[in-house]
């Protein structure tokens, strides 16, 4: 009697493992069946988005091709062909080519990327310039357009204040000058850009003067830009509500932070 007790508990030991185990292996199962599934209904969505057309095709296409090469189905399985995906790589290139030049009209301050951008959707879907509506001479008359575009852009970065308006100041100038521009032409004078240019030392100065109290930056770093600043804009400590005295306060503690 004692020995078939002993059976017995063994015998449900056993069966409980092993139902166990079973239990496993059909949660694993099923996980894999529902990671599968979602990975075929995303690449049904990236089949849908090259269908409605988007500018980021290749890396659509691509992300398309891996998550049917992972799941080992086939092509036809998400409702497609090689011939639809290249009609599609196609269409979606000058798709792309359209959204560039939408890009350069409007104006851009990456014109030549953008240009780059556009010529190569075209080389890959084998269209021409004519095939999205512009030529040779529109381009080149965007890339003069463009330069006052990035001007105005300058300037209003300008007018509200930037620590890069020494670079942005050269740039303006520079564009101007190239794309034929005066001044007038972005709404702005030389009276204008002088204020501006102060305006931003003393704006700079200020950033650099915080970074020098909040030890933002090591401590001759923010000392040296505030220095440079006040130089370039003609200023005096006074400008940014500080004297000698106390920015040698500021340092000796900015320094004291570092060590």
């Amino acid at each position: 009697m004692r020995l078939f007790r002993i059976f017995f508990c063994v015998s449900v030991v056993v069966c409980l493992t092993a139902v166990g185990v079973s239990a496993e292996q059909t949660v694993l199962t099923e996980v894999r069946q529902s990671a599968s599934e979602a990975s075929t209904e995303e690449a049904r969505e990236c089949l849908n988005r090259l269908r409605e057309k988007t500018g980021n095709y290749d890396h659509t296409l691509f992300f398309l091709r891996l998550l049917v090469w992972r799941q080992g189905v086939s092509l036809a399985d998400i409702g497609t062909s090689e011939h639809e995906l290249d009609e599609l790589r196609l269409e979606n290139s000058k798709y792309a080519a359209e959204l560039c030049l939408d890009e350069l009209r409007t104006g851009t301050l990456l014109y030549d990327h953008t240009l780059e951008k556009m010529r190569n959707h075209l080389r890959l879907g084998y269209w021409s310039l004519a095939d999205i509506g512009t030529s040779k001479n529109e381009l080149d008359s965007l890339r003069y357009s463009n330069r006052r575009f990035v001007a105005a852009a300058y300037l209003d970065s300008l007018r509200h204040g930037t620590i890069y308006y020494n670079p942005m100041m050269a740039s303006l100038r520079s564009n101007l000058s190239h794309g034929g521009y005066l001044l007038t032409d972005i709404g702005a004078s030389e009276e204008e850009l002088a204020d501006l240019w102060r305006q931003n030392c003393k704006f700079s100065a200020e950033v650099s003067l915080t970074n020098l109290k909040e030890g933002r930056l090591p401590c001759d770093v923010a000392l040296a830009g505030l220095r440079r600043h006040i130089f370039l804009g003609n200023l005096s400590l006074a400008d940014v509500s500080v004297d000698e005295a106390e920015l040698r306060r500021i340092v000796r503690q900015a320094r004291r932070r570092q060590h």
